[in-house]
């Protein structure tokens, strides 16, 4: 049996010798090996067999997950003064179209009720996502179960708002992800979005 060894964690994966015919020189991971490969953005794994060591670097796109709370699906018909008239879904299309130019995948994800918020938020930990950017909209004055879920997150956290929440009433001015986030981005309309997206990335790929 030969052996897949991720270089950085030591960590084997046996595979049938009669796939490697040849001494050839991978450049990217044949199949019966890329599903064995999990790691960080950047890994550099080496393929030991037939007395010869053979290395290929493999680039893992980054996912980025954009979560946005309750009553943000009205974007575009509620209080426009304050969130202007871009739509939910005008937003997203922005966001994955900047990832797209970033090189990252992003996935954007909005729900009403708060327990469904802190499933996905569950699910991100299992999935290993690689940043998170989240307006957790009212909940982010109050819900310390949506700041406990993402407490157990590893990855890097951007916090932002629409408006500016600490220009607003007094109640708006504290956010309960204050300590778990790497910042807050507010203010800006949909330019908190894209900002934050621009900054996950980058705390995502310091991190990697």
């Amino acid at each position: 049996m030969e052996k897949l060894a991720n270089c950085h964690s030591l960590h084997t994966v046996g595979v049938a010798s009669s796939k490697l015919a040849s001494p050839t020189i991978f450049t990217k991971p044949p199949a019966f090996i890329k599903a064995h490969i999990k790691g960080s953005a950047r890994s550099l794994f080496c393929f030991l067999g037939l007395g010869q060591t053979k290395t290929f670097h493999q680039e893992m796109v980054l996912n980025i997950l954009v979560l946005h709370g309750i009553n943000l699906n009205m974007f575009g018909k509620r209080d426009p003064a304050q969130y202007g008239t871009v739509t939910l879904d005008e937003i997203n299309t922005q966001l994955v179209a900047q990832g797209q130019a970033l090189g990252v995948h992003v996935e954007c994800f909005q729900t009403n009720h708060e327990g469904a918020m802190c499933e996905r938020i569950h699910q991100a930990f299992v999935d290993g996502v690689s940043a998170v950017v989240i307006n957790a909209g009212a909940w982010t004055h109050y819900s310390y179960g949506i700041r406990d879920a993402l407490a157990i997150l590893k990855c890097p956290i951007v916090e932002v708002h629409m408006s500016n929440i600490h220009a607003r009433e007094a109640f708006r001015h504290h956010s309960v992800f204050a300590d778990i986030v790497k910042g807050q981005i507010c203010g800006l309309g949909a330019q908190s979005y894209v900002q934050g997206l621009q900054a996950a990335v980058k705390e995502a790929q310091a991190s990697a």
